[in-house]
């Protein structure tokens, strides 16, 4: 049986309804979502450890911990994490390899995966995924960005982009091996 190595934002989990619902929290706070993502960022990007420390300057660490980690259960509906036990008999090993920060392993809880690798680029998400591909050599994987799967396929690593959470102008830009259902995992 083969390993599957899944990205965790926009694979397996709706960040994208994640932020929107972040951005309510916080105006119901008072807080800016734009203010704090702005001052948390770590080069350009959202940085959700950096996130909550802001929101917890203003209204403490427990209270900033809720807002961002509470109720977001329903976040995992819609993505592959709906077919992950399908998954998990399908595949011998699965794995996360994410782009993050220490929170990232917080929001898979539960999961039964084999290993999480949260890094802090795509380049380091391509290393650990050639690491895998050499213990794994069926290995399949699977993120929602075009340019880290075209990078998987010059590595030989048999790679599919997810699309089920993307944008329609992300979607139109999609490789054509595309899978545009998560269901579409269990017949790789």
């Amino acid at each position: 049986m083969p390993a599957i190595a899944l990205d965790l934002d926009r694979v397996l989990f709706d960040t994208n309804r994640y932020m929107d619902i972040l951005r309510e929290r916080l105006r119901l706070k008072g807080l800016s979502f734009d203010a704090v993502a702005n001052r948390s960022a770590v080069f350009g990007r959202k940085d959700l450890t950096n996130m909550v420390r802001v929101v917890a300057e203003q209204i403490g660490k427990s209270e900033a911990e809720a807002l961002f980690f509470t109720d977001i259960l329903h976040l995992w509906e819609g993505g592959a994490a709906g077919v992950f036990s399908q998954i998990r008999e399908k595949f011998e090993k699965v794995f996360v390899v994410t782009v993050g920060d220490g929170y990232q392993s917080r929001k898979i809880s539960g999961l039964d995966i084999d290993g999480i690798f949260v890094v802090s680029n795509d380049n380091e998400k391509v290393n650990i995924a050639s690491a895998l591909h050499q213990k794994y050599p069926d290995l399949v994987f699977v993120d929602d960005k075009a340019e880290v799967i075209s990078r998987m396929s010059e590595c030989g690593i048999r790679g599919f982009q997810a699309c089920w959470f993307l944008d329609e102008a992300h979607q139109s830009n999609a490789l054509p091996n595309r899978l545009t259902r998560p269901e579409e995992l269990l017949e790789l």
